[in-house]
C-alpha cells in the first residue's frame, strides 16, 4: 500500500492554508516617537499612531 497519493493531498492542504492565510499583522511594527526637550520630563504619549508604508506611499 502506497501513502503517496495522502502525502500529496495533505502538501495541497497546507500549500492552500499557507496561501489563503493573511500575513498582514506580521508587517506591523510598533513606532515610539520621542517627546522633544528632556527625556526624564517627558509624559508618555497615549495616543496610537499606525504608520503604513507601501510601495511609493507612506500613510501616518
Amino acid at each position: 500500500m502506497t501513502i503517496t497519493s495522502l502525502i500529496d493531498v495533505i502538501f495541497l492542504l497546507l500549500l492552500f492554508f499557507m496561501l489563503a492565510s493573511t500575513f498582514s499583522k506580521f508587517s506591523e511594527v510598533d513606532v515610539e516617537i520621542a517627546a522633544p526637550g528632556n527625556a526624564s520630563s517627558a509624559q508618555p504619549d497615549q495616543t496610537l499612531h499606525t504608520l503604513l508604508v507601501e510601495p511609493g506611499r507612506v500613510v501616518l
